[in-house]
């Protein structure tokens, strides 16, 4: 395959392809600092403080009572974001199972009869065997 399929294919430019071509594993990725909060600057002990009387406080709450009690020009989003990186992946609890999971007790095989024109059709001479499987 050329070069210039390559790039067509991956939607990349030529020095990408010749990169990937000269060395097997993809270079480093970059390191940037840190990006400040300029807008919770002055709010982050506020927030600290309500998660520390309430644990299980939401984002919205945090939010409007920022707004409420500080009159703080912040958005929900960068509020929500902050909270979700202080608090860590929220845990993922199993989804209940709802009545009884029931398991198949028969299983058919039946081959049926297909008509598609002809029999030199080509459609009907590659149709030569058709499984279903029912579970009742």
């Amino acid at each position: 395959m050329s070069v210039r399929a390559i790039e067509r294919k991956h939607g990349v430019g030529w020095r990408t392809v010749h990169a990937a071509l000269e060395s097997p594993n993809p270079p480093a990725r970059k390191n940037y600092p840190a990006r400040a909060r300029p807008t919770l600057e002055g709010l982050i002990p506020h927030i600290d403080a309500l998660l520390t009387r309430a644990p299980t406080i939401s984002a919205r709450e945090v939010w409007e009572r920022l707004l409420d009690e500080h009159h703080a020009a912040v958005t929900y989003g960068s509020v929500s974001s902050y909270l979700r990186n202080r608090r860590g992946p929220a845990p993922r609890t199993p989804l209940p199972v709802v009545g009884e999971v029931e398991t198949p007790t028969k299983t058919t095989t039946a081959e049926p009869r297909i008509r598609l024109g002809n029999a030199t059709d080509p459609i009907s001479t590659q149709l030569t065997e058709l499984t279903l499987e029912l579970s009742l």
